[in-house]
């Protein structure tokens, strides 16, 4: 079904906003801004994920409005996973700045 396949999107998120809110998590630790730039790396999948995720949302909804109701929730959680995400990336660009002096905020990820 239409959910599977948005579920299946969901579990791809899984696994890389897990490992960028442990390097985030590391970097604030140990300072290591090697560690910080790493979590910008997989900014990007999450993102194209959520995104094929809203996508297949949005044409599930002109194709099958009766399956809003579990379709939303698997928005929701895709919606929380890449929150968590920008909150890994928000913690990774405040240990660059805290040990460099470097504001990375608003930059493009490629020039980071």
């Amino acid at each position: 079904t239409a959910v599977k396949v948005h579920l299946s999107r969901v579990r791809e998120m899984d696994p890389i906003v897990r490992r960028m809110l442990r390097q985030a998590v590391q970097a604030y630790g140990t300072q290591e801004t090697e560690i910080a730039r790493s979590v910008f790396s997989e900014e990007e999948a999450v993102d194209a994920l959520y995104g094929e995720v809203i996508s297949g949302i949005v044409a599930e909804a002109a194709r099958a409005p009766t399956n809003m109701p579990a379709v939303l929730d698997v928005l929701s959680v895709a919606k929380n996973l890449e929150r968590i995400a920008d909150h890994a990336t928000n913690i990774a660009e405040d240990v660059l700045f805290v040990t460099t002096g470097e504001i990375v905020r608003h930059q493009p990820r490629d020039e980071v």
